[in-house]
C-alpha cells in the first residue's frame, strides 16, 4: 500500500480533483479519505503561546538546546 498526500482547500462548488501520479495503473483501485483540519492558523498560534509558559516544555527545550551546543560550537 502507497499513501499519498495532497493538500487541497474546498472550493465553492465542493469538488475536488485528484492529480494521480503517473506510476499508478490505470483502472487500479483507490480509497479516498478526506481528513478535515479543523486547527486555524490562530488557534496554532494560541498553542504555541500557552507553550511558552508550560515548564515541561521549557525544560525540554533547554534540554535539546543544552544537547546541540557542542556541535554549534564546531
Amino acid at each position: 500500500m502507497e499513501a499519498i498526500r495532497q493538500k487541497v482547500k474546498i472550493p465553492k462548488n465542493r469538488e475536488i480533483l485528484i492529480k494521480v501520479p503517473q506510476h499508478i495503473p490505470e483502472n487500479g483501485t483507490a480509497e479516498v479519505i478526506i481528513l478535515m483540519n479543523k486547527e486555524t492558523k490562530q488557534s496554532k498560534l494560541d498553542k504555541l503561546k500557552d507553550a511558552m509558559q508550560d515548564s515541561h516544555f521549557l525544560n525540554d527545550l533547554n534540554e535539546i538546546s543544552e544537547d546541540f551546543k557542542a556541535i554549534d560550537i564546531a
